[in-house]
């Protein structure tokens, strides 16, 4: 099972759940893989501290321009649609920070001046924490293709009974790309008025890919209403609350994985993967 766990927002204490997953999964006997797509700000490594294996550099196509050639005729620059390529006083001019890499410019160039290159645009660390085998994708400063490197990271050939999406907040491309072939997404969602109104933007976007979802309350209070108002009009069903808890918020904050030292972080993990059929429930 792919289980991605997403949220509308930063902060939300997404990553606290999803390396809380993966630990768990693995104190239950369970083969997981833990995948960090927050390629633009990856901490789950910071948690699990595992060991580096290798790195693997990330690249997208980049054009390669051959002036002599180019008889200033714009069709390139026309077709980009992110005007990474730009025709001036005749001659062609390359923006690469705006190329999106989508190797369109050379099929549609009629003199064959321009040919693709290539461009790094991130990287994919490898480890292990023990027995959890743990990817983390890492987008370049100033580089935008962070769903290249999101497919990176989900591009791999370990066999685990498990994988753990930790994918990037928000509802735009970069969520999108994290949740490919995902068998059922995760939302977390904080029960504040806040929390609540990124969390059903995000649900929209779980809706359109018709992906099955179920809820994970963090930060409950005992007085979830709005967040359980919007679960049931969503009819979604809440899976685990973890409430609002002091020495959880110790632990994370010093970047300790908390779930085999507080009891309720435990039992929120138990009834996840209970619920999702990957775990034995406990009678």
């Amino acid at each position: 099972m792919r289980l991605a766990v997403v949220s509308g927002k930063g902060g939300t204490g997404k990553t606290t759940v999803a390396t809380s997953l993966a630990v768990r999964a693995v104190e239950l006997g369970l083969s997981c893989t833990y995948l960090d797509c927050d390629v633009e700000e990856p901490n789950g490594w910071l948690f699990l501290r595992p060991e580096l294996e290798h790195t693997s550099s990330v690249t997208r196509m980049l054009p390669v321009l051959d002036q002599a050639s180019c008889t200033g005729c714009g069709a390139c620059a026309a077709f980009c649609y992110y005007h990474a390529l730009m025709l001036l006083a005749g001659e062609l001019l390359l923006f690469p920070e705006l190329c999106h890499g989508c190797g369109g410019c050379p099929l549609v160039c009629p003199a064959n001046a321009i040919r693709e290159g290539s461009r790094v645009v991130g990287e994919v660390r490898h480890g292990r924490s023990g027995s959890l085998h743990c990817k983390e994708g890492r987008l370049l400063m100033g580089e935008v293709d962070s769903p290249g490197v999101i497919r990176a990271v989900l591009d791999h050939k370990e066999s685990s009974a498990l994988e753990i999406v930790d994918g990037p907040p928000g509802a735009a491309c970069p969520l999108v790309n994290s949740l490919k072939d995902a068998d059922h997404v995760l939302l977390v969602c904080e029960p504040t008025p806040f929390g609540v109104h990124d969390f059903q933007l995000v649900l929209r976007v779980i809706q359109e890919m018709e992906l099955p979802a179920s809820v994970l309350i963090n930060r409950s209070t005992g007085d979830d209403h709005l967040a359980d108002e919007a679960c049931a009009k969503a009819g979604l069903r809440v899976l685990a609350r973890i409430p609002d808890d002091a020495q959880l918020r110790s632990l994370v904050s010093q970047g300790e994985v908390a779930v085999s030292r507080v009891e309720s972080l435990r039992e929120a993990c138990d009834a996840v993967l209970c619920s999702l059929g990957v775990a034995a429930c406990k009678h």
